[in-house]
């Protein structure tokens, strides 16, 4: 008799190969038992045949075959259930499934990596998988399967591994978690003042960098000066601005952890998209008891903190110019820079906003993506709706509609301003003001003239003319926002990664075509460089 469970003797509990009479018991109190590990099934052979020698076939004198042994499920299926034996009859209700979609079954079940499995069912018990935000979940430690399917890595722990472990805070610009006691970068928030400034600075003046760039390089060439009708915005912001940002929302797991993970790549995206990376490490921990849903809205606040330092920087000129008894700044540039960090920002606060309303089926109940201990929905994601619906989507509108009426001349700049701010109710005013009132706006005036030019330079100077592209040409802005609005929508409602990748690729290619049949850039290398960006996407 060789009794006992021994993974050596092929998972074999016993075998008996000459026995005269095995019992395993007559009664629920006294019948043996015999269980397997959890995810294996139970084998038992039990049969009797009369004695060789002398013919007998009495119960004393039969010569007894008993084995019982476990097994794991055939290659592609798991089990949650343990097999096992009641005396000598095996335990009914024991089932292998086929192996989901996010699991590894070469050891019973484990998640793959990027992966988070939950029971799906009962009886039988089955797993499902979903996936984790990139950097969240692993497989499990260890080379045997027990009860834990699903692994954290990074001090990451609880529901999608959505929370840091005990005494530990998340970290900005990684998925890492940092003890809290180490929280004390403070170094971190000089260095946002400076790239709010350097930022602030960018957009509200436009230096020429790239024109003094390439007249240091071709120092040798003779330059004309340029006329004034020659004298506009290319657009190549907007497009290395779109590219970026368009792509960001495109990669994918496996794509974006060998693009984003190079010293180069990843400073350039996160440029683009508000998410500049401070550390090479990318442990950044400013203070302790950083949740995942304030560090996602870190990217938000330096759109609007970008915003805020335009202004200081305009009351700081304002002062200094009037302690020298000078005349008022104009406002004009101030203007055009807060509108192109709102056209700039946009990506980030709509991602940021779906973002915190993608929620994932986890059991019976829906999970945020991004921190599964947190259920949805919550108090602030309604606020969240609510901003989406009147801000976000009518925003979109106002930039098709807004340009004509500026370029027409039936609504003020600051009317304007005003509906970019406030999209939904200037949206309404628009829409029935012609059964209430008349149009009353002065546009006759220095300083509206002056900030109508800036507005002007930023919304549609880098677009055709509607005499020359037709009347799409003056709300082409509302075009590249309306695209990325679309894919971000996308991005945060299909959880599943190839209809998604699918889809985004479909619209990608609408893209390329719909630009190509309208060229709308008044620049022809403009429209080339746009044309090889959404290509490449």
């Amino acid at each position: 008799i060789n009794n006992g469970y021994n993974k050596s003797t092929q998972n074999r509990f016993f075998l008996v190969t000459n026995g005269r009479l095995i019992d395993f018991g007559d009664n629920n109190l006294t019948r043996s038992r015999f269980y397997c590990p959890l995810g294996m099934k139970m084998d038992f052979t039990n049969f009797a045949t009369c004695d060789p020698v002398s013919g007998s076939c009495s119960n004393e004198e039969k010569v007894h075959y008993s084995q019982c042994e476990c097994l794991t499920c055939p290659v592609g299926q798991y089990s949650l259930q343990r097999g096992g034996t009641f005396g000598n009859e095996l335990i009914p209700g024991f089932q292998c499934l086929p192996c989901p979609f996010g699991a590894n079954c070469s050891q019973n079940i484990i998640a793959k990596p990027n992966f988070w499995g939950f029971k799906e069912k009962i009886t039988p018990p089955a797993l499902k998988f979903t996936m984790c935000p990139l950097g969240y979940c692993r497989p499990p430690s260890g080379a045997d399967f027990t009860v834990e399917f699903n692994g954290c890595q990074g001090n990451r722990s609880g529901e999608l591994c959505g929370q840091c472990s005990k005494a530990y805070s998340e970290t900005l610009y990684s998925t890492n978690c940092r003890p809290s006691k180490e929280c004390n970068d403070y170094w971190f928030w000089p260095v946002v003042l400076l790239y709010l400034m350097f930022m602030a600075l960018y957009v509200t003046f436009k230096p020429p960098l790239m024109p003094w760039t390439k007249r240091q390089i071709l120092w040798f060439k003779k330059y004309e000066a340029a006329n004034e009708e020659g004298n506009y915005d290319r657009g190549y912001l907007k497009i290395v601005f779109y590219l970026y940002q368009a792509g960001n929302l495109l990669l994918v797991s496996n794509s974006s952890e060998r693009i984003l993970n190079t010293e180069f790549m990843e400073p350039i995206v996160g440029l683009f998209n508000f998410r500049q990376k401070f550390s090479s490490s990318g442990l950044v921990c400013p203070f302790p008891g950083l949740t995942v849903v304030t560090k996602r809205l870190f990217p938000a606040s330096q759109v609007f903190g970008t915003c805020l330092m335009i202004g200081l920087i305009y009351i700081v000129q304002r002062g200094v110019r009037k302690f020298r008894n000078q005349g008022a700044p104009s406002v004009g540039p101030y203007v055009g820079g807060i509108l192109q960090i709102m056209l700039l920002g946009y990506t980030t606060l709509a991602s940021v906003s779906f973002d915190l309303l993608r929620c994932v089926p986890i059991g019976s109940e829906r999970r945020l993506f991004y921190d599964g201990n947190v259920e949805c929905f919550q108090w602030w994601q309604y606020i969240l709706i609510v901003f989406i619906c009147a801000l976000f989507v009518p925003f979109v509108v106002v930039l098709l509609w807004g340009p004509v009426k500026l370029f027409r001349g039936t609504i003020s700049v600051g009317k304007f301003l005003l509906a970019c701010c406030f999209p939904l109710p200037c949206l309404l005013y628009w829409v029935f003001a012609p059964f209430i009132a008349r149009n009353t706006d002065n546009l006759n005036g220095a300083n509206g003239q002056e900030s109508k030019m800036f507005v002007e330079r930023v919304i549609y100077d880098p677009f055709k003319r509607p005499e020359d592209g037709g009347k799409l040409s003056l709300s082409w802005e509302s075009v590249m926002i309306g695209r990325r609005l679309i894919l971000i929508i996308v991005k945060a409602f299909v959880t599943d990664p190839m209809p998604r990748l699918v889809i985004m690729i479909l619209l990608c290619v609408l893209y390329l075509l719909h630009h190509a049949l309208t060229l709308p850039f008044r620049d022809g290398t403009a429209n080339i460089l746009e044309t090889i960006s959404l290509l490449s996407l």
